[in-house]
């Protein structure tokens, strides 16, 4: 069985905007099975939070931050096969920039 779920919200003040958002999904064998040929489960969670300001008209300036993590016992996510090794696998990511709309 697969369940999956993304809960979030933001909130706008003036020239502000913040938000986050979580992300949760579990699905059975979604990469197969585990070493010892049990069913495993996969499991994948992600948070993100940003931010906003308009400095001007036309004009943002915005920050990101995103943290993701997938694990499934008895499977290897480096080698694509099933492996006691590299079942844990995490990203960090920042993102911050400009839009300019004209």
């Amino acid at each position: 069985h697969e369940l999956a779920y993304i809960v979030g919200g933001s909130y706008a003040w003036g020239p502000f905007i913040v938000g986050a958002s979580y992300l949760r999904m579990t699905s059975q064998n979604a990469y197969g099975t585990g070493v010892d040929g049990a069913n495993t489960t996969y499991s994948q969670n992600a948070i993100s939070a940003g931010g906003t300001y308009a400095w001007s008209p036309g004009s943002a300036a915005f920050a990101s931050l995103l943290w993701a993590q997938r694990h499934q016992i008895g499977f290897d996510f480096a080698t694509n096969a099933p492996g006691a090794d590299s079942n844990n696998t995490t990203a960090f990511g920042v993102l911050i920039g400009n839009t300019f709309n004209w």
